[in-house]
C-alpha cells in the first residue's frame, strides 16, 4: 500500500504568483455577486489548462479539485470543514474517474484511509493514523471480505506484520522489525494448525537462529544456530 500519497494542500490554496505564462494566465479568480471570492481556477504545469480548481463559499475553501496527471479529467476531490482545514479528501489512483482512495481528516491532519484495490466500489484495506503517521494497517489482499494481512507501525515505520497466506482465518507468519527497519524475528505456522512452531532470530538483518517446536507442546526443542548463511550449531531436547 502506498501510504503518502496526499495532496499537498498548501499547492491547493497558493499556487505562486499569478504571472502570464506562454500568454496564459497562471490562476484566475471568479467571484460571486457579493465580490467574495467563488472559484480559483490554477495552471500548475505551464499548460494553459487549468487543472486546479478551489471552490469557496462565503470566502472559505469549500472543494477542491485537481487533475494530478494533467490528462485533462480530475482525479482528487478534497473537501473542507467550517474550519477551512481539509475534512476528506478522494482519489482515483488508477484512472478510471471514480473515487478508490477516501481519506478522512482530523484538524488537518489524516486520521483514517480507506482504499479500494479490486474496483468493485467497496474498500478492501483500511490504514488508521495517530497523529497524521501511520499506526495500523488492516487489508484483505485475496478480496474475499476477510481481514489476511495486519501491519503495526511506529514512527511511521512498520514495527510488526502479520499475515494469513492460506487463508483460512489464522495468522500463520508474524514478522517483528528493528527501528532501522531490518527483521528482527519472524514465526511461522508450518504445519497449518494455527500454531506458530519456527522462531527465526536475526540480528543486524541476518539469520542467526532457528528455534522449532516439533512435538506440538509450543515450546521449541530443536534449535539451530547461524553465522554468515552457514549452520553453526544444532541441538534437540
Amino acid at each position: 500500500m502506498r501510504v503518502g500519497a496526499l495532496l499537498t494542500l498548501a499547492t491547493l490554496l497558493w499556487a505562486g504568483p499569478a504571472l502570464a505564462r506562454s500568454g496564459c494566465p497562471a490562476v484566475e479568480l471568479l467571484y460571486d455577486d457579493h465580490e467574495r471570492l467563488a472559484e480559483k481556477r490554477t495552471d500548475t504545469n505551464d499548460d494553459c489548462r487549468y487543472d486546479e480548481f478551489v471552490h469557496y463559499s462565503d470566502g472559505k475553501p469549500e472543494r477542491a479539485d485537481r487533475d494530478r496527471d494533467f490528462d485533462g479529467r480530475i482525479d482528487a476531490w478534497i473537501f473542507f470543514g467550517r474550519d477551512g482545514k481539509p475534512a476528506r479528501l478522494e482519489e482515483d489512483t488508477v484512472g478510471d474517474g471514480k473515487p478508490d482512495r477516501w481519506i478522512q481528516y482530523r484538524d488537518g491532519h489524516p486520521s483514517t484511509q480507506l482504499d479500494d484495490r479490486n474496483a468493485d466500489g467497496k474498500a478492501d484495506a483500511t490504514l488508521s493514523y495517530r497523529g497524521g503517521k501511520p499506526a495500523t494497517l488492516e487489508e484483505d489482499t485475496n478480496f474475499d471480505g476477510k481481514i489476511d494481512h495486519w501491519v503495526n507501525y511506529k514512527g511511521g515505520r512498520p514495527t510488526i506484520v502479520a499475515d494469513d497466506k492460506n487463508f483460512d482465518g489464522r495468522v500463520d507468519q508474524r514478522v517483528e522489525f528493528d527501528p532501522d527497519g531490518s527483521k528482527r524475528l519472524e514465526q511461522q505456522d508450518s504445519s497449518n494448525d494455527g500454531i506458530l512452531d519456527v522462531s527465526i532470530h536475526f540480528e543486524d538483518g541476518k539469520k542467526v537462529r532457528v528455534e522449532e517446536d516439533t512435538s506440538g507442546n509450543q515450546k521449541p526443542d530443536v534449535v539451530t544456530h547461524y553465522s554468515g548463511g552457514q549452520i553453526t550449531r544444532r541441538r534437540a531436547d
